[in-house]
Formats: structure tokens, C-alpha cells, sequence
């Protein structure tokens, strides 16, 4: 066949069509140049005679997978070789596709041109995204380190604050110890008052109960003069000695030990009160703003995490 009238004629597109006759008994080759073409772009092309629905159950899917280094074939036509890349669809396609198939009417280019342009461009990305792997890469370490100074820093600061608190229960300790020593000396000056009286105290009963003893005795003598010779003498000391038993006493609460009670309330209300200085979280604060900020006018790339 020659030049076929429903085509448009571009220069420097070959073409080769390969057919089967009406009576599919013989073939023709020709050159048939199409539009949207790029020129220099070779297609062997297959004319179908009316007799092809017989070959159309050839044109069947293949799912055998494709090994490395064999050339992909099309799925619509199976004999035929990717070879040309849709520029409209995006999509590598064969000669078929481009003249019968769902590409017609789209522009193509060659493929080596298209596979060179889309290689670099993913060498592009691919080093895009190993730079942007090593900044995350970077970031990470620098995370895994604030994340073992904040467990240090903590520690530390556990530290310190049972140290304070050590210290504090240990003065508390002490002032304790000062205070139940200055009780138990008032119980000692106390209670050997006590003693001193209760010791007195049975002294003059001692001296009261041989007393009696002898005023008993002389009251029950039968004889009037022997009994006048002392019951005189015996009434004086009678009468003397409860004059004389003006003992000390103790004042009334005197046993109380209120004078010696201690209001914690004030100290439970500042214990409860305490809590770690602002001042020192302030300035920590700022100065990690200002360290953010050294680190962010020193090392800016760390934003681009954000279009990662």
C-alpha cells in the first residue's frame, strides 16, 4: 500500500504498516505517518483486515511477571513492545495504542527521551530525600541526646531536691531532740519537787502517827496524878506540832505541761506551700529559647522536617 489519504503527511516520521488482506491471504507493507507524533519516532504498524476478529483473542493480559532486563510487552497488544511514551496520559504505551488503541489522539515521544528526563528527575528525588534523611538522621541524635541530659539533668535534680529535704528533716530532727530534752528537764525538776514534798510530807505523818501513839497511851493511863505530870507537856506538843506542819504545796495545774506545746500549723502550711522556685524555671526557660534560637540561626535546615 501506499501513503494513506486519511492521514496527515510529517516529515521524518516512518512508519511501517503490516496487514492482512479482506481475504487475509496477503499483506502489504506501507509508511503511514500520523499526527501528534514526534518526528523521528519509528512505528511498525498492523493493519487489520476485516477477517481480524479471528487473531483478537490474542490480545489477552499477560500476568507473567516481567524479569529483570527483559523488555516489557502491552497489555492490549501482546506482540507488541512498549516502545513510546503518552506525553498526554503520562503513561509508556505501544505503536497500536497509538494508532488504534486508547491513545490515538494523544501526543507521544520517544521513550529513551522521556526515561533519560524522568531517571534524572528521580536522582533528583532520591538525593532530596537522602539529604533529608540524613537531617532527620541528625535531628534524631541530637533528640536521643536532650533526651538523655533531660534524664541525667533529672536525676540531678532528684538528687538535690532529697538532699534538701534530708537536710531539712534532719534540722527538724534536731530541733525535736532540743525540745523533748528541754520537756524532759522540766519533768525532772518537777517531779523531783514532788518527791521532795511526798518525802516531807511522810516524815510529818511519821511524826504525827508516833504522836498519836503517845497521846493514845496517855489517855488511856487510869492514874490521875501520873497522868497530870504529862499530859500538860503532851498537849504543848500537840498543839505545836499542828502549828508547826505548814508544809510547801504545789500550785494547782501545776503538773500541766501545756507551756511546752508547739504550733507546727504555720510549718505544715509553708511545707504544703513549697514548690520549685519560678525564677529558676523562668530563666531555664529563656535560656532554652535562647538556645533554640543559637541553634536555629546556626543550623536552619532543620525546618525543612516540615515539608518532609
Amino acid at each position: 500500500m501506499g501513503t494513506s489519504p486519511w492521514w496527515g503527511y510529517h516529515p521524518g516520521v516512518d512508519v511501517t504498516m503490516i496487514g492482512a488482506s479482506p481475504w487475509c491471504g496477503c499483506h502489504h507493507y506501507g509508511n503511514i505517518p500520523w499526527c501528534g507524533c514526534h518526528p523521528g519516532v519509528a512505528v511498525t504498524l498492523v493493519w487489520l483486515s476485516p477477517c481480524r476478529g479471528r487473531h483478537r483473542g490474542r490480545a489477552t493480559l499477560s500476568s507473567r511477571p516481567l524479569k529483570k532486563g527483559e523488555h516489557p510487552m502491552c497489555k492490549e497488544h501482546e506482540d507488541e513492545r512498549i516502545n513510546i511514551y503518552c506525553v498526554t496520559c503520562e503513561v509508556p504505551t505501544c505503536s497500536m495504542c497509538k494508532v488504534f488503541g486508547a491513545h490515538k489522539d494523544c501526543e507521544v515521544a520517544p521513550l529513551e527521551s522521556v526515561f533519560q528526563g524522568q531517571k534524572t528527575e528521580l536522582n533528583n528525588c532520591i538525593s532530596m530525600l537522602v539529604a533529608g534523611n540524613d537531617r532527620i538522621q541528625t535531628i534524631i541524635s541530637q533528640l536521643e541526646d536532650s533526651c538523655q541530659s533531660t534524664e541525667e539533668n533529672s536525676e540531678a535534680a532528684k538528687r538535690e531536691l532529697c538532699a534538701r529535704f534530708d537536710a531539712l528533716a534532719a534540722l527538724l530532727e534536731e530541733k525535736k531532740a532540743e525540745l523533748l530534752q528541754r520537756i524532759s528537764r522540766e519533768q525532772a525538776d518537777k517531779t523531783a519537787f514532788i518527791q521532795s514534798l511526798i518525802c516531807q510530807y511522810k516524815e510529818q505523818l511519821e511524826k504525827s502517827s508516833r504522836l498519836v501513839e503517845t497521846a493514845i497511851q496517855a489517855a488511856e493511863e487510869t492514874g490521875g496524878a501520873a497522868f497530870l505530870m504529862n499530859a500538860k507537856q503532851l498537849i504543848k506538843t500537840i498543839v505545836e506540832a499542828s502549828k508547826g506542819a505548814r508544809l510547801d504545796k504545789i500550785e494547782q495545774g501545776y503538773e500541766s505541761m501545756d507551756a511546752f506545746s508547739v504550733s507546727l500549723e504555720h510549718l505544715s502550711e509553708a511545707v504544703h506551700a513549697l514548690d520549685f522556685d519560678p525564677a529558676e524555671e523562668d530563666e531555664e526557660y529563656f535560656d532554652g529559647e535562647e538556645e533554640e534560637e543559637v541553634e536555629e540561626n546556626a543550623a536552619p535546615e532543620r525546618t525543612v522536617m516540615a515539608s518532609l
